[in-house]
């Protein structure tokens, strides 16, 4: 017996997911590929300073730690947008068809988050650790380095720039968040449920 419309149309939606959940993957392992990548690197030249004492070398690290974090927030960045796409769209799609829209979703709960900062240094420190190493790393390098030349200041602005990355998209995809229609549906309904306890 040939399947209904409506089943047909949820069968294409679960399978949209499966391959957006394989992309996803995909992100994460080009994530992981590169910060064990930049750790080896950090490892080189921290060793190369430590044994020949060339401390200027330490300024190689700015680049490195500023490539490994655009690219990891990049993969961030996609995989956001897929989270964006599945809660907004995908999501209640299939709770339409299955007639249903109290269906709970992990998108949903994962986009009730806090303050922007709060957010963002939950991230560094909690969700993303090796970003928050290779700012340091980059930190301390700008500190030890010989000071107040070319080099030193394409360093600091580098390391500083590592800092600003991750913070500019860490607020767009709160912004992001905070103006989904599935959370502010959800939001909604939990307000007229006086027993659920608030988000």
């Amino acid at each position: 017996m040939e399947a209904s419309s409506p089943d047909r149309a949820i069968d294409v939606a679960l399978a949209e997911f499966q391959a957006l959940r394989s992309e996803i993957i995909s992100h994460i392992t080009t994530q992981a590929a590169v910060v064990g990548l930049g750790l080896t690197a950090l490892g080189v030249i921290f060793g190369v300073v430590v044994n020949n004492g060339e401390e200027r070398l330490l300024l190689a690290i700015p680049p490195v730690a500023l490539l490994v974090v655009m690219i990891h927030m990049a993969e961030t960045f996609r995989c956001a947008k897929i989270g964006t796409y599945v809660r907004d769209k995908l999501w209640p799609f299939l709770q339409a068809r299955v007639g249903d829209e109290t269906l709970p979703s992990w998108e949903v709960e994962t986009a009730r988050i806090g303050k922007p900062l709060g957010a963002f240094a939950k991230a560094l420190v909690i969700d993303f650790p090796a970003m928050a190493i290779f700012i340091v790393a980059s930190g301390a390098a700008v500190w030890l380095a010989p000071r107040f030349d070319l080099l030193w200041w394409l360093g600091l602005g580098m390391t500083l720039a590592s800092v600003a990355v991750p913070a500019i998209l860490g607020f767009r995809i709160h912004a992001e968040f905070v103006a989904s229609p599935a959370l502010q549906k959800d939001e909604a309904d939990r307000a007229r449920r006086p027993n659920t306890p608030p988000a």
